[in-house]
């Protein structure tokens, strides 16, 4: 083989050897690093100092992003949340979706007798797993020594282990391959859509759900019948509620998908607004009006709108009704015609 295509060919099998864990080779971790608590009185003052030590040693690996400080202690503040502690596995995903912060790096230092106990918590912000590490040292002795190697620690464990830590992001391409593949080689009947929409009582202009679900029908090849007929979206609310009501025989789509959403106000943290959703989809055989498949699905999202918010958190339950209802629809709706 020539010396050129040997070249190329090791570099592919570089690239791809390190882009093991879902990261390509280079990319960096963005961590965010938010403070030791140190409640011990021989020790109240050295939680900023252990921080800002870790913080500094952390900065220098290649391998590690840090977000500003500044930008944390905005999020903080609007999450009302303290600068240092142990956080749980929702204040993470929220740090985390809110600073870009994949990791976040936290922790508590305390006395043993005479040493000085330093324990690090590393979490993966959209997984939370956690790891920690641990440094000792004696309390008469210096405190750069034992953060040092506390550091060292912990950029290696994020080194090694953060990638596992972080949640492999499926992309929306990925996931509609995966639908098309399913159903490849079977008939697709065309598709109506009409799915409810209301937010505290008042119903919403351009539904998310509806637009989500007809997107992903569309992109997966299915040919998608518009609502022409006046009156089919009263009657498609009325046939969701009662499904003894006769189909309108105005509709020409073989598969009828018919449904609601709902989501509600959930809490306001300082700027931050959070919205809780609910969405309940169910494809129907318009020939013999037998379910062909039913599926439900409740999320959240937090948004500086309450509007963005409640929309965002339809959208997404929508998005992961579709990926397991479209296939399922599609199987049953072909054995119905066999």
């Amino acid at each position: 083989m020539p010396f050129g295509h040997c070249f190329t060919v090791l570099v592919l099998v570089f690239l791809c050897l390190t882009s093991l864990g879902g990261f390509a080779y280079g990319e960096k971790l963005t961590v965010a690093v938010l403070g030791f608590e140190t409640k011990d009185k021989a020790i109240v003052d050295l939680g900023t100092k252990i921080t800002d030590l870790v913080t500094a040693q952390l900065s220098i690996s290649p391998k590690i992003k840090l977000v500003e400080r500044e930008k944390l202690d905005k999020v903080l503040e609007e999450l009302g949340l303290s600068l240092t502690g142990i956080v749980d596995e929702n204040q993470a995903a929220r740090i985390g979706h809110l600073t870009g912060a994949k990791i976040l790096v936290t922790g508590r230092a305390f006395t043993v007798d005479k040493d000085l106990i330093i324990i690090a918590k590393v979490i993966g912000t959209e997984t939370g797993r956690v790891q920690a590490e641990i440094a000792r040292g004696s309390l008469s002795g210096k405190l750069t020594p034992i953060v040092d190697e506390l550091s060292r620690k912990v950029a290696r464990l994020i080194s090694e282990k953060g990638p596992a830590m972080v949640a492999r992001i499926v992309k929306e391409e990925d996931k509609i391959k995966e639908i098309y593949d399913k159903i490849k080689g079977k008939e697709l009947p065309t598709v109506l859509v009409s799915i409810a929409e209301r937010h505290l009582g008042r119903p919403i202009i351009d539904p998310a759900a509806e637009t989500e679900i007809t997107y992903i029908l569309k992109k997966c090849g299915f040919t998608v019948v518009t609502k022409k007929e006046p009156g089919l979206s009263d009657w498609a609310k009325q046939y969701f509620e009662d499904a003894r009501l006769d189909i309108p025989a105005a509709i020409k789509a073989d598969v009828v998908i018919l449904g609601e959403a709902f989501s509600e106000f959930g809490t306001r943290t300082g700027n931050l607004v959070s919205s809780k959703a609910r969405v309940e989809i169910q494809a129907i055989d318009r020939q013999t009006g037998k379910i062909l498949a039913i599926d439900r699905e409740t999320n959240t999202a937090v948004d500086l709108s309450e509007h963005i918010a409640a929309k965002t958190a339809i959208q997404e339950a929508a998005a992961d009704i579709a990926f397991r209802l479209i296939p399922e629809f599609v199987e049953n709706w072909n054995v119905e015609r066999e």
